[in-house]
């Protein structure tokens, strides 16, 4: 588990290049696709949820919007492989993740609104019925991208982190930890730093933050720890529910930023005891 305090050492991962891998390798021509009364819905036990009905509510339209998307679109999966050789080994690793290739460009709600499930009274279903339009066969943009400095692919533990970044268009940046197959966290922003917009051809150097000492620190008892870290750059704010802790949930909103809008950077570090 990853926590961030000020001014107190912060366990965190690196990250190295890697070599992106389409399943999909044919592009699709753009088209846009309408879509009648699409069906959202999200359950959840308000009694003793963190998540107010409000938040609910709109986990229901996101849900509304990943099904017109899978519809019109379909999935395919992406899979960034890395192989790099170090004085400890040689280190190999691939992740893959689900990516859709189109984006919501029209939403209309007809009906929305929340009853109590059949299933279980304490469970309440929030639902959303709308009319939605998506623009299939959205293609990466190849002048979006940063460049990450500075790392290693193995690291000991007690060993501080230093990398920078340099972003050569304007963006906005989330840092997310996937920390086995099934948990995932909201590294950055947090409530230290609330993140803000980088400017292009701006350095970002973590080494010269104020604020925090980034060391790395491995937690089990094995030979070594292997964990992923996933830079998401997008040209807007893309907000994110920081209550989250479900790695799927994360893949869910990274699918759905348009493959234009977005530039995404996988890394593993692998962790050793001195």
């Amino acid at each position: 588990m990853v926590s961030t305090q000020c001014h107190t050492n912060m366990k965190v991962f690196t990250f190295i290049l890697t070599l992106l891998i389409s399943l999909n390798a044919i592009a699709q021509k753009e088209s846009i696709e309408a879509l009648k009364s699409v069906t959202g819905e999200y359950s959840v036990i308000l009694q003793y949820s963190e998540i107010s009905g409000r938040e609910a509510m709109q986990k229901a339209r996101e849900n509304a919007k990943r099904k017109a998307l899978e519809e019109v679109c379909g999935v395919r999966i992406n899979i960034w492989d890395k192989m790099e050789n170090s004085s400890a080994g040689d280190v190999f690793n691939s992740l893959s993740i689900n990516q859709i290739d189109g984006e919501i460009i029209e939403f209309d709600v007809i009906e929305e609104g929340h009853r109590q499930s059949s299933a279980r009274s304490s469970e309440t279903i929030f639902y959303c019925i709308a009319n939605i339009k998506v623009k299939k066969g959205i293609e990466p943009d190849p002048q979006f991208y940063m460049s990450i400095n500075g790392l290693k692919s193995v690291y000991y533990s007690g060993e501080p982190l230093l990398f920078n970044i340099m972003p050569y268009h304007d963006c906005y940046m989330k840092i997310f930890l996937f920390e086995d197959e099934k948990k995932g966290y909201l590294l950055y922003p947090n409530e230290y730093d609330i993140g803000k917009k980088l400017q292009a051809n701006e350095l970002l150097d973590i080494s010269d933050s104020p604020y925090y000492e980034y060391e790395i620190q491995k937690n089990n008892s094995l030979e070594k720890e292997i964990n992923q870290l996933v830079f998401v750059f997008t040209k807007t704010e893309r907000p994110f529910n920081a209550l989250e802790t479900s790695r799927a949930e994360i893949e869910k909103w990274m699918a759905q930023i348009p493959n234009n809008q977005k530039y995404l950077y996988f890394s593993t570090i692998e962790i050793r005891d001195n």
